[in-house]
């Protein structure tokens, strides 16, 4: 019911913020090297 929907909001949400995070580190290590 809305717990299912709280569970999928809460991991939309969670997997947000990894993508952002990976992102984040692939950009930070491109200008480490360069």
């Amino acid at each position: 019911y809305g717990v299912i929907e709280d569970v999928h909001q809460s991991l939309m949400h969670l997997l947000g913020q990894y993508m952002r995070q990976s992102r984040m580190d692939e950009s930070l290590i491109q200008q480490r090297n360069f």
